[in-house]
């Protein structure tokens, strides 16, 4: 089909709040080059948004695909188990804990893993309170949401959101929300943030610490071991989460690189 034809279709069939970034009918791919129905070729920076490291249709894992279809699609691994699941858990856990002991679950989308990093969280530690990163971004869902610090992309209109969400300024070096200097600051971010637990009245504080959007600035050396102390220290629970992560490609910025945290998610 042409691509007016397609967009007709498109604003026919698709809600509008489902947004598009680039005025183009993709037809196919392949590494870092996109072609649309037109036949004219763009570079993909975005990648999904952060989700395909190794580029579009490398012939391995297209491979891969066709022979798992093959053989069976879907059996939800909580009705019938399968060896593909656990052999992937398996292999993130050697490759993201090092010598700290890990389990692995997969979940649909970032928004759902922040969402069970939240409720294992509060199960765990029996506290409703959730410390979060300002200018974060957790996903679209009711809880994620809640965390979100961006309002009029995300937010605006879909008040009231979940209760006991407190947060805190990021270790951003390069414009500090207390005019210091790392590393003369000494992390004072670091501990004004994990203080928190132990000023807010209620004395409640699960954290659940973001990144923010795809993890797109690390913080100072020593931060997350200043959280993880803090988290025991106050009985919390110190959670690093990402929604669109991209993990392989991360590298050191990834919190789960770093062999002493705590990790829940």
């Amino acid at each position: 089909m042409k691509k007016d034809d397609l967009v007709k279709m498109r604003q026919d069939h698709v809600p509008k709040g489902v947004s598009q970034a680039l005025p183009a009918m993709i037809a196919e791919a392949k590494g870092a080059m996109v072609r649309d129905v037109e036949g004219k070729e763009f570079i993909d920076f975005s990648g999904g948004i952060g989700v395909l490291n190794v580029g579009h249709c490398p012939d391995e894992v297209v491979k891969a695909i066709r022979d798992q279809a093959g053989k069976y699609l879907h059996t939800c691994f909580m009705v019938q188990m399968y060896e593909p699941y656990i052999a992937l858990a398996k292999e993130m856990n050697e490759l993201v804990s090092r010598k700290t002991p890990m389990k692995t679950m997969f979940a649909n989308s970032g928004a759902e893993a922040v969402e069970n990093a939240v409720k294992i969280a509060k199960y765990y530690t029996k506290k409703p309170g959730i410390l979060c990163f300002e200018n974060a971004f957790h996903g679209r869902t009711a809880m994620t949401m809640s965390l979100t610090s961006k309002v009029k992309n995300y937010k605006f209109g879909y008040w009231p959101f979940m209760p006991e969400v407190y947060r805190v300024p990021y270790a951003y070096c390069y414009r500090c929300s207390y005019g210091l200097k790392y590393p003369s600051c000494d992390l004072y971010c670091a501990d004004s943030s994990t203080s928190m637990p132990r000023r807010n009245p209620s004395g409640r504080s699960s954290w659940s610490r973001c990144r923010g959007k795809g993890a797109s600035s690390s913080l100072p050396k020593n931060t997350w071991e200043s959280c993880r102390r803090s988290a025991r220290t106050t009985g919390s629970c110190s959670s690093s989460m990402k929604s669109r992560p991209g993990l392989p490609g991360r590298g050191r910025c990834s919190p789960m690189s770093i062999p002493s945290m705590n990790r829940t998610s």
